[in-house]
């Protein structure tokens, strides 16, 4: 079987992207905060990006009825129920 050369930036580039787009409320890029806003269909996503990235235990919020009035889900972009964070 003959082997295929892979151009390792390029496949860099490529993750580093998908990172970005990964979690748009990042308050900076590598930083240890991570928030995620989800309505109750994708919380449990939202939960499994913060263990998987962060590697903690989630921290779920329920949002109040003035903060879900404008804010919306990461994943859809319907009404938010949840704040969930990898902070205390």
């Amino acid at each position: 079987m003959e082997e295929v050369p892979v151009d390792k930036n390029i496949l860099e580039v490529s993750t580093s992207k998908i990172r970005i787009c990964y979690n748009k409320k990042r308050i900076k890029e590598g930083t240890d905060k991570m928030k995620l806003m989800a309505c109750q269909e994708h919380v449990e996503l939202a939960m499994e990006m913060i263990i998987d990235e962060k590697e903690v235990a989630p921290n779920i919020e329920i949002l109040t009825k003035d903060q879900d009035l404008s804010t919306v889900c990461e994943f859809c972009q319907n009404e938010a129920k949840y704040s969930v964070s990898n902070q205390q």
